[in-house]
């Protein structure tokens, strides 16, 4: 019965997704929309870079001491840091890299969500 309201949830987010996509392409135009998708893939990749899997590590233990929620805590603050020092130093030179120096205030923007 679970798996099938997990997957009933997963198709519904995927079709609102799908919908919410849709629609901010025709609000956006295709410049802003093309801006908006560089920031979410920016902010993703970044976030996934930051926490490095240390939450799905922790959802495994059996058990948990405060120092290792501690210690895990910790390091995801540190390289939450970094990755935002990173991109926030690479925001111009990425803009360019890619082509459209526009880019630089969002992404550095990223970095600070980050």
């Amino acid at each position: 019965m679970a798996l099938g309201w997990n997957g009933l949830g997963l198709a519904l987010r995927a079709v609102l997704q799908f919908g919410v996509q849709i629609a901010m392409a025709r609000w956006l135009g295709p410049e802003a929309y093309g801006q908006a998708a560089v920031a979410l893939v920016v902010i993703g990749l970044a976030w996934l870079l930051a926490e490095g899997g240390l939450g799905a590590a922790l959802v495994q233990r059996p058990t948990l001491t405060d120092a290792e929620v501690a210690r895990a805590t910790g390091t995801v603050l540190a390289s939450s840091f970094t990755v935002a020092l990173v991109l926030a130093v690479g925001a111009e030179p990425l803009a360019q890299l890619l082509g459209e120096a526009s880019l630089a205030p969002l992404l550095w923007g990223c970095a600070v969500v980050v």
